[in-house]
């Protein structure tokens, strides 16, 4: 989620030639989340993300419609919404801005190609994979991810402070 935060919100500005934090964005809300959820993990430690939802606003043992959610489980989809309502945001603001300014929204988007291959390439590893290769190596496998994002987000970065092409299909 917070890969395609902070891609998306480059690839505004990029777009754009300026940022435009949304209601909820990486830099403010999205930093303070990260120090509260690692607060509460420091704590309570790294088991009290597997405790059931229910045993939280009920009490422990009681059954309750969320059923087995963890709050892991909880926190893992709220945060995909927070990403999709973002990366839509971005998505509004570059269109509009291209409709004013006679832009390509097919080029633009094309300088998503980048993202998605590799999103959708480590979604195929960690479901296809045969030896488990997040479930074994899931830190190396996150850092990794975070190391070619940061790459893809400089290389923007680069070429919006430069006035150059983003070079999208070069390595």
């Amino acid at each position: 989620a917070g890969y395609t935060q902070a891609y998306f919100a480059t690839w505004e500005e990029y777009q754009t030639g300026q940022m435009t934090l949304g209601a909820f964005n990486g830099p403010i809300e999205g930093l303070l989340t990260t120090q509260i959820l690692l607060f509460l993990t420091g704590i309570y430690g790294p088991a009290f993300w597997d405790t059931r939802c229910c045993d939280v606003v009920f009490h422990p043992g009681a059954q309750c419609p969320l059923g087995t959610l963890t709050l892991r489980d909880l926190l893992v989809y709220a945060l995909y919404a927070t990403s999709i309502f973002t990366c839509l945001s971005n998505v509004k603001t570059v269109r509009a801005y291209g409709k004013r300014h006679g832009q390509s929204f097919v080029s633009a988007v094309s300088r998503l190609v980048p993202l998605v291959v590799l999103l959708g390439s480590a979604f195929f590893c960690v479901v296809y994979s045969p030896t488990g290769l997040y479930a074994q190596h899931g830190f190396i496998f996150f850092w990794a991810l975070g190391i070619t994002v940061a790459y893809f987000v400089t290389r923007m970065l680069l070429a919006h402070l430069c006035k150059d092409e983003f070079p999208a299909f070069s390595p």
